[in-house]
């Protein structure tokens, strides 16, 4: 089975941007109130997730060998 490479952060804003459409439509999927503070929440989150990845993951600074 062929893996789709999508990347990961749009597809999870994306996610609760849906979420919060069927909340505000009145489809109750993961709750039944609509509150626009879970959008900036959400955009939150997902800033604080990219700065994290970007620190913790960054690639370790190159040692040039002692001669």
């Amino acid at each position: 089975m062929a893996s789709l490479n999508l990347p990961r952060k749009p597809v999870v804003v994306a996610i609760c941007l849906a979420v919060a459409a069927l909340q505000y439509l009145g489809v109750p999927l993961f709750g039944r109130t609509f509150d626009p503070l879970d959008l900036v929440m959400y955009a939150t989150g997902a800033i604080a997730a990219l700065a994290f990845e970007r620190v913790a993951f960054a690639a370790a600074p190159r040692r040039e060998p002692q001669r």
